[in-house]
């Protein structure tokens, strides 16, 4: 076979159940380890598949409004010996409105895990939305007075309290080792609209 053998990539896909997530890993194997001796170029058996998570990649696609949708674009990199928790939202054209970047060991959930495959897990659950936030009326006042605050990202309470009345969609995800951030979709800009703490 030699030069004439063909190169080529194993995509495992996990297509989450109840949510719009897909999760794409791409492993290319060399040829040493991804060919059984006697197969044809047409018919290559792979062995010791790997999982690489310094490549993963997943998307969702967010229907914010009537007629208007952005993606949720997440992704673990893997640069100079660190791995990197990226995540970005954008708009319909695929302009970026809004992105997230932050070590992996800073991120709580992705932290946590302890092998490949529970990094795999976790950061499908990461590129996943919270459920219980979804609008901007799920904020909490903003002289709330709670053991884990919400600390909004203005320092103008009557910005504040028009954020909050005016119910717009919200998408919120974990970007510290005790505190989720919360990005809120208003006249087709991504605004921070604060970060929620929670017990680390």
């Amino acid at each position: 076979m030699g030069e004439e053998m063909r190169k080529f990539a194993l995509v495992i896909v996990l297509a989450l159940a109840g949510c719009g997530v897909e999760i794409t890993e791409t492993y290319t194997p060399d040829a040493a380890d991804s060919v059984v001796a006697g197969t044809s170029s047409d018919s290559v058996e792979v062995t010791d598949v790997t999982m690489d998570v310094c490549s993963l990649t997943a998307q969702r696609q967010w229907d914010y409004g009537e007629g208007a949708s952005a993606t949720i674009d997440a992704a673990i990199s893997c640069a100079d010996g660190q791995r990197m928790a990226r995540r970005d939202i954008l708009g319909g054209d695929g302009e970026p409105l809004y992105t997230f970047s932050a070590p992996v060991e800073h991120v709580a959930v992705l932290a946590w895990a302890e092998s490949d495959d529970a990094l795999f897990a976790a950061f499908a659950e990461w590129a996943d939305h919270d459920p219980r936030w979804t609008s901007t009326a799920a904020l909490p006042p903003f002289d709330q007075q709670a053991e884990f605050p919400f600390y909004p990202g203005t320092a103008d309470q009557a910005v504040y309290d028009a954020w909050r009345a005016g119910d717009y969609p919200m998408d919120c995800f974990i970007q510290g080792m005790e505190s989720q951030m919360c990005v809120a979709m208003i006249d087709g800009e991504a605004v921070e609209m604060g970060v929620q703490s929670f017990p680390g």
